[in-house]
């Protein structure tokens, strides 16, 4: 490792590397963030698919009810989600999977 950094000053690469990270911090503060590694934020699975059905126009009407069903809740905590009780969730997934649903052309 310490013949590369030999060879970098030698050739003058490092002063070359640092010229251009100025010039580029310098004209956009915000490409500093850019050499910074960030975590992504946590996906909330249960946000995410009432977002997919709301953009995709499909009404998702909440339960009333406050307990949720043993099998999904432990599907849910299984999928790392928030369970969350829907009116007719087979409906609503339903109508999402024809959303994306493949139409087939031809003889097949």
């Amino acid at each position: 490792m310490n013949l590369l950094r030999f060879l970098i000053k030698y050739t003058g690469i490092d002063s070359t590397i640092k010229e251009a990270i100025n010039d580029a911090i310098g004209s956009d503060p915000e490409a500093l963030k850019l050499l910074y590694p960030r975590r992504a934020p946590p996906i909330d699975g249960t946000s995410e698919m009432l977002k997919i059905a709301e953009n995709l126009g499909i009404k998702v009407q909440k339960s009333e009810r406050s307990q949720v069903d043993l099998r999904r809740l432990a599907a849910a905590q299984a999928a790392n989600v928030t369970p969350i009780e829907v009116k007719n969730p087979e409906d609503v997934l339903w109508e999402i999977a024809q959303r994306f649903r493949v139409k087939r052309s031809g003889n097949h």
